[in-house]
């Protein structure tokens, strides 16, 4: 992550777009740290949700103040919202016998990274369809590492999941170089960008 980091840093000029996601890069490096040692410590799995919770509402701010947020095609196009509702929910259902204390903070873990993929939802048509894409696709594999973190630790003896660590980090690994290079891609093209005010 901090490779990464790095790379974002030095790839593109300053915004307040490019902060944000280098924020949410740092807090995932962060949530990495806490969750190597979670099972020594317990306590450190709650503290590496928090971390990527802070990752998450890094990048959805990120996103959300990138230019002409009415232009995105969530804005345009409500209709996108319902698969990750259904997402969302569905995850919880799944879960939700086995959560005990933790229901509440896994629920809101759950609507922050539903509202990140929307987020990545409505760059699509404020940034060029290549930069929205990576962003998208990146998001996505990251939601979907964090799900198979929460199905491997609280149902992973009732699914069986095949190296779940495998899995889980391919995703993570795959879905955050895909954010950055999305990031450089779309914080590239804001020099060059009409701002739409209506």
């Amino acid at each position: 992550m901090l490779s990464l980091a790095a790379f974002l840093q030095v790839s593109t000029k300053y915004s307040e777009f490019k902060q944000w996601i280098l924020l949410g890069l740092v807090f995932s490096w962060a949530g990495d740290v806490a969750l190597l040692f979670h099972v020594e410590t317990p306590i450190l799995f709650m503290i590496g949700l928090g971390m990527f919770l802070l990752a998450h509402l890094y990048y959805i701010y990120g996103m959300f103040i990138y230019p002409n947020f009415r232009d995105g095609l969530l804005f345009k196009n409500p209709i996108w919202m319902f698969p990750f509702l259904f997402y969302c929910f569905g995850l919880m259902y799944l879960l939700w016998n086995n959560l005990s204390e933790l229901r509440f903070p896994v629920l809101i873990y759950a609507l922050v990274i539903m509202a990140s993929g929307l987020s990545a939802i409505n760059m699509q048509g404020r940034t060029e369809n290549s930069s929205a894409g990576l962003l998208i696709v990146g998001i996505l594999l990251f939601m979907a590492s964090d799900s198979l973190i929460a199905l491997d630790k609280f149902i992973g003896d009732q699914l069986s999941i095949p190296k779940p660590s495998l899995w889980i980090m391919l995703t993570y690994i795959a879905g955050q170089y895909l954010i950055v290079q999305g990031a450089v891609n779309a914080n590239q093209q804001l020099a060059e960008m009409p701002i739409n005010r209506a």
